[in-house]
């Protein structure tokens, strides 16, 4: 008679698989740096729809005289009268979101690790905060909004990661540095002497300035560059850094992924108000109506639970004057 295998006989017989309850794998937009709202800073309104003034920018610079002696006063008499005007621009917010359903057989039937009802609604978030993240990307990265001062676009050997780059200048300075010392002159110039407080560096140009020699060579008796990875700290040149790190794809399900970055290859230069209010300047806001919120209702008739993630808000860009566009950085 021939012998059978007992299935507790050896160690692949001694346990019957199952999912690990406390281990699952996931791609998630949450894993990115998404700076929208830190450079449209979130402004809550009570109305979908509203306007807001704007003071004319020519009339508050605009002096009587140039030597600094217009406002002189003569001996018994009033000083002249200045009138100033104002314009009002409209937000109009939108709701965003999606909706993702899970029905109470697969509710039943999935495994605790999956975490249903988590793991879907965070991916609809998810979706609509790279929309949010796209939309303001686009606005910022809007080359024809600029005036001519406040843009330059970079190709072949000006482009940081040409191979003819020359990363110093003839006085062995940072052609980078410069670059960006011009782009600040210019958002001070335009806004009437506001520094620009803000750089946006997206990952594949910081990448390229980690390993670029004038810039190491700007820090290297202070600095390991080599162990930090980067050649700047949270701050660069009196300017917050931001490197966005945003990936999306459009595509049919079922194609090969193909995701692209979302802030692209340019840099940007500008200023962000930390507090907007009355009398503020700012590269944009986000008009926002209704925060994020996630909510859930039944369809018995479908035997189904549905959860939908949603936001109302504009992003409007208030200035193009307070920032400077340096167009495709690299190649």
């Amino acid at each position: 008679m021939t012998a059978t295998l007992s299935p507790q006989a050896g160690v692949g017989g001694v346990h019957i698989r199952q999912d690990l309850a406390n281990l699952s794998i996931a791609y998630s937009p949450d894993n990115m740096t998404l700076i929208a709202d830190q450079v449209y800073k979130v402004f809550p309104v009570q109305h979908e729809s509203d306007l807001y003034w704007k003071w004319n920018k020519d009339q508050v610079f605009n002096v009587l005289r140039t030597d600094g002696k217009g406002s002189l006063v003569a001996d018994g008499t009033q000083p002249k009268e200045l009138r100033f005007g104002a314009t009002t621009d409209a937000y109009q917010t939108r709701a965003y979101g999606h909706t993702v359903r899970i029905t109470d057989r697969e509710k039943s039937n999935a495994d605790s690790s999956l975490a249903l009802e988590t793991s879907e609604t965070q991916n609809v978030r998810g979706i609509v905060r790279l929309d949010y993240e796209i939309r303001v990307a686009t606005a910022v990265r809007l080359y024809a909004s600029y005036a001519s001062s406040n843009k330059i676009a970079l190709s072949t050997t000006d482009q940081w990661n040409n191979a003819s780059f020359a990363s110093l200048n003839a006085l062995g300075q940072s052609t980078i540095v410069k670059r960006i010392e011009d782009a600040k002159t210019a958002v001070l110039k335009s806004t009437g002497g506001l520094m620009a407080n803000t750089i946006i560096l997206p990952y594949a140009v910081a990448a390229v300035m980690r390993n670029d020699q004038g810039l190491n060579d700007k820090v290297k008796f202070t600095r390991n560059t080599i162990a930090d990875g980067k050649p700047f700290d949270d701050t660069f040149l009196g300017l917050k850094v931001l490197i966005p790190t945003g990936y999306s794809q459009n595509i049919t399900e079922g194609e090969a992924t193909s995701l692209g970055a979302i802030w692209g290859k340019d840099v940007w230069v500008g200023y962000v108000a930390p507090n907007p209010g009355l009398r503020t300047l700012t590269i944009g806001l986000t008009f926002q109506k209704d925060p994020w919120s996630v909510k859930s209702w039944r369809e018995e008739g479908a035997d189904s639970t549905l959860y939908k993630a949603t936001v109302n808000q504009d992003e409007k860009t208030v200035s193009y004057d307070c920032g400077y566009l340096i167009q495709t950085a690299i190649a």
